[in-house]
């Protein structure tokens, strides 16, 4: 390791001002350095690897390979700033290299300069049009910064290029959703679940859309199949029981609620409407008040929880008001 260290100061004395030496001289120079911070970089010396490199483009600045080496190990280390600084050089000297403005990309997404992340990525896509991450990853950029359009736009282009993904099948899914287009969103989550059909998250998707537009019982099958796969997520209960309540069924209601509660006690969301079916309960048996002292304990654990809710707090003072006015037994 001293013979190493001393050899890289020999090489680079040689080229310290006074030593005038050819642009060909220099280049080469610049080249064993490179060379030298390779074999460091195999032998995980990245601090030497970083020295023998900020000489090699000291000898030749504009040697572009060294500067994008230096990118890659500030990058492998998350010294992100400096990796970009690195990776910007060697862009600025080839334009057209697809590795550096895409690692370029890379590191500017996890900066969470989502702009220019798009740049450089855009950059990649131009140089390499059929490089699936490269499109991929724009379109994230585009999501990232709320340009949903732009975002389908790119994972389709992905999606063309890797048609067995299921994952960009199922971010199509997502943004066609948030574009308000629910028809495409169902059937690119279809296709996603034809490749891997063990995806509760898309299932849930899929439900959501159908119950929006009142199609229950598909929402009702999707929900279940959910649970199956993962029975620790209290949301597919909870938007069972809102099936139930819309089907007139307030014990399977409450149940499911109930459900949701086990898995989520601070669900205020699942408490209301816990609350909700109780209501409806007594309804159908209007002597019997239980069912309000019960919904009203779920609308006060639910304002305890999330006092910001005004509807929530006139439906308590209505039926506490009931229970209030009731002759004493």
């Amino acid at each position: 390791m001293i013979k190493k260290a001393v050899f890289t100061l020999i090489l680079f004395l040689l080229v310290l001002p006074g030593c005038h030496r050819s642009a060909k001289d220099k280049r080469k120079l610049a080249v064993e350095l490179y060379v030298n911070a390779m074999v460091s970089r195999s032998g995980k010396l990245d601090d030497q690897a970083i020295a023998d490199l900020k000489n090699s483009v000291k000898v030749d600045p504009e040697f572009t390979l060294a500067h994008s080496m230096m990118g890659q190990i500030y990058k492998d280390s998350g010294q992100y700033e400096l990796a970009a600084t690195s990776y910007e050089k060697a862009c600025a000297l080839n334009r057209w290299s697809f590795t550096n403005h895409f690692s370029l990309g890379e590191v500017y997404f996890t900066l969470e300069k989502f702009e220019d992340a798009k740049n450089k990525f855009g950059r990649a896509v131009l140089i390499k049009p059929e490089h699936v991450q490269a499109n991929f990853n724009l379109g994230a950029c585009y999501y990232e910064t709320d340009d949903f359009a732009n975002a389908l736009k790119y994972y389709s282009r992905a999606a063309d290029l890797d048609p067995q993904n299921d994952l960009i099948l199922s971010l199509m899914g997502d943004m066609q959703g948030l574009l308000e287009n629910p028809e495409a969103a169902l059937a690119s989550y279809r296709k996603s679940l034809d490749i891997n059909p063990d995806q509760p998250k898309i299932m849930i998707n899929m439900a959501k859309i159908y119950l929006s537009t009142g199609r229950y019982d598909p929402a009702n099958l999707l929900l279940k199949k959910a649970i199956e796969l993962d029975n620790k997520d209290p949301y597919p209960h909870f938007c069972l029981g809102y099936i139930a309540l819309q089907k007139d069924q307030p014990e399977k209601a409450w149940e499911n609620y109930q459900e949701a509660l086990n898995l989520d006690g601070d669900n205020f969301q699942a408490l209301n409407g816990a609350a909700v079916s109780n209501i409806f309960m007594h309804y159908k048996d209007p002597k019997n008040l239980s069912k309000i002292k019960a919904a009203v304990n779920y609308w006060q654990r639910s304002l305890a929880i999330n006092p910001d809710q005004n509807d929530i707090k006139d439906k308590l003072a209505k039926y506490q008001k009931i229970l209030d006015d009731a002759p004493v037994e």
